[in-house]
């Protein structure tokens, strides 16, 4: 392995998609505007059950539309 992230939190990428903004993810999670912006400008490396359920039932979406897969290719 290479050292790169396998995994990419998408949020930044629903979240456009669904136009909508910080502040009102924030509102309709109850997490706040901090957590929403920080989440959706770095792949956290560990995340709540909790805070993924708030995230998927506001933005409904799957769990599965929030990160991706990234391979390595460089990869024994």
């Amino acid at each position: 392995m290479n050292g790169k992230a396998m995994m990419e939190f998408r949020l930044r990428v629903v979240m456009a998609e669904k136009n909508i903004s910080n502040k009102k993810l924030a509102s309709l999670t109850g997490l706040a505007y901090g957590t929403i912006s920080k989440l959706k400008t770095s792949t956290p490396t560990r995340i709540e059950v909790e805070t993924m359920e708030k995230l998927c039932a506001a933005l409904k979406c799957q769990p599965g539309d929030l990160w991706r897969y990234m391979p390595d290719n460089n990869a024994a």
